[in-house]
């Protein structure tokens, strides 16, 4: 196609992300975030970490 410049692959500026109350739960210190509905995610836990107070 005419007119289209090239794409470039996305650079990681800061190590900071927001993400909707849909798309994430939380659930015994584990943080779930869905990268592709019902197919992928990603799980953090957080229990352990120096800003848990639970």
């Amino acid at each position: 196609m005419e007119g289209r410049g090239a794409r470039a692959k996305p650079v990681v500026k800061k190590k900071f992300v927001r993400v909707k109350k849909t798309l994430y739960s939380y659930k015994n210190g584990k943080v779930r975030v869905s990268v592709r509905p019902f197919e992928e995610h990603l799980i953090f836990d957080v229990s352990n970490a120096w800003f848990w107070k639970g």
